[in-house]
């Protein structure tokens, strides 16, 4: 005991084996207070480094224990939940990018809902099939390259779901997608919101579904801003043999608007 009355102790941790650096905040507490706090780190010497370019998703990633990185680099150091999970779920506006998902190599499902992405790219993801990207209002393309996506959606179901889009066009480019949601059925009140006249899937091959039927309505009445379709010739020649099938709104009797298949 020393003259303050403190007893010295000795404390000592035990950590298993672990195929990445992992970190532990410890709190030693007396009578229901924090006395102190330490940071434990254990460091893998053959660390698996990636890169993660926007730093909203660098710091989401670090919060869920997928990442150790800093604000300081791109570079991030892979962990066991980054290595092993299969989804991911992501959601925030300081996320502006998802290029860097493919570093995760057993990734297959993945959630975005209401980022601030633009440009969703995840060419790079090698196992990624399954994608739901709601209330990402800000999208103009998605680019899924050669990733093995087969399902992609933008739709949220309920009342004010804000399914619309910013931009005038929306570009998804994909060798493997099968089916792609982007419809919309809201109330008239985010027509206002939605500037999206255009859809090009003419670089979508393997596309067989194509949901994209956007209309809001208020009080029996109809309205929609997409126009055109665009399409290649293959997605054409397809459609009209009934093996690909495309969702739209259409002319009716009560409603003269229609998204019009061009071909691209």
């Amino acid at each position: 005991m020393d003259s303050e009355g403190l007893v010295p102790a000795e404390i000592v941790l035990s950590f298993g084996a672990n195929d990445a650096s992992r970190i532990a905040d410890i709190s030693f507490v007396s009578d229901g207070r924090v006395m102190l706090k330490v940071a434990v780190k254990q460091q893998n010497p053959n660390a698996i480094l990636c890169s993660i370019p926007d730093s909203g998703l660098r710091s989401y990633l670090s919060r869920q224990g997928w990442v150790l990185g800093s604000d300081a680099s791109d570079e991030c150091e892979i962990l066991g939940p980054g290595l092993t999970s299969t989804s991911l779920s992501l959601s925030g506006g300081s996320i502006k990018s998802v290029y860097g998902l493919g570093a995760f190599p057993e990734l297959k499902t993945l959630t975005v809902r209401g980022t601030g992405v633009s440009v969703f790219d995840v060419s790079d993801c090698r196992k990624l099939e399954e994608i739901k990207a709601p209330v990402n209002t800000n999208l103009t393309e998605v680019i899924l390259g050669k990733a093995p996506v087969v399902k992609f959606s933008t739709e949220e179901s309920g009342t004010y779901t804000q399914n619309y889009f910013s931009s005038s066009t929306v570009t998804v480019s994909s060798e493997n997608l099968k089916e792609l949601n982007l419809r919309s059925f809201d109330c008239m009140y985010l027509y206002y919101y939605d500037n999206c006249t255009a859809i090009d899937v003419s670089a979508c091959p393997s596309l067989e579904k194509l949901d994209a039927y956007r209309i809001y309505t208020l009080w029996g009445n109809y309205r929609t801003y997409l126009e055109t379709i665009y399409v290649s010739q293959a997605q054409m020649d397809a459609y009209n043999a009934g093996t690909l099938t495309i969702d739209r709104v259409v002319k009716t009797p009560d409603h003269h608007e229609e998204a019009v298949l061009v071909v691209k």
